[in-house]
């Protein structure tokens, strides 16, 4: 049996598990609390396509996912550093393949060219910056700050906008960001965390 725990910040990781069924295994999907239709809408589609119902979907907490790692033959795990120092004493003996938000890093060491900072921009940002593979550190030999600000430039002429439209570059969840805002105001109305701008050092309560 091959078991899934599956991510929910993008739907591609869940393409690494689609030929599993042709290759024979039984096929067990936890998928994440975020996205739970991704792979829903994936199974389906292969149940009606005719594949032979060795699949399923199983949602539930992290005890689930762990109950169902003990129990495959074979299990990718998505997530992140939480999850590998959970499962870091099975990774080898239980076929516990880990798949956290890569530490990815892009070095820039030559002249800081519009093509440089354009590939940076990409490296960092792409699909709004939710995939695994985007960067999450840049080593320039430049100048940092002005390195910086070149970069957030670019990052800032992409478009935010709903999931669903096209033009989206970074996707954007306006209630929910809202709500998110102003949750402290709620908790504690004398002392708002949020201004204008960004979240001051020292706020974080």
């Amino acid at each position: 049996m091959l078991a899934v725990i599956a991510p929910s910040n993008n739907p591609a990781p869940h393409t690494q598990w689609l030929t599993a069924p042709a290759c024979g295994y039984a096929l067990v999907v936890r998928p994440g609390s975020r996205d739970p239709f991704t792979p829903a809408r994936m199974i389906e589609a292969l149940l009606a396509a005719g594949v032979e119902p060795s699949l399923s979907l199983l949602t539930g907490d992290h005890a689930t996912g762990d109950a169902l790692v003990e129990a495959a033959d074979f299990s990718p795990v998505f997530g992140g550093d939480a999850a590998a120092r959970g499962r870091a004493g099975t990774a080898t003996t239980a076929g516990v393949n880990l798949r956290g938000p890569g530490p990815l890093r892009a070095a820039a060491q030559r002249a800081v060219t519009d093509e440089v900072l354009d590939v940076v921009r990409d490296s960092v940002g792409y699909d709004g910056g939710t995939r695994r593979t985007d960067a999450t550190a840049v080593f320039t030999d430049a100048d940092p700050r002005a390195f910086a600000e070149a970069v957030a430039e670019r990052l800032a002429r992409l478009t935010p906008a709903l999931p669903e439209r096209d033009e989206a570059g970074p996707p954007v969840l306006l209630a929910e960001a809202v709500a998110v805002r102003e949750h402290p105001a709620s908790r504690r109305p004398s002392r708002p965390a949020f201004g204008d701008g960004h979240l001051p050092d020292g706020q974080l309560y």
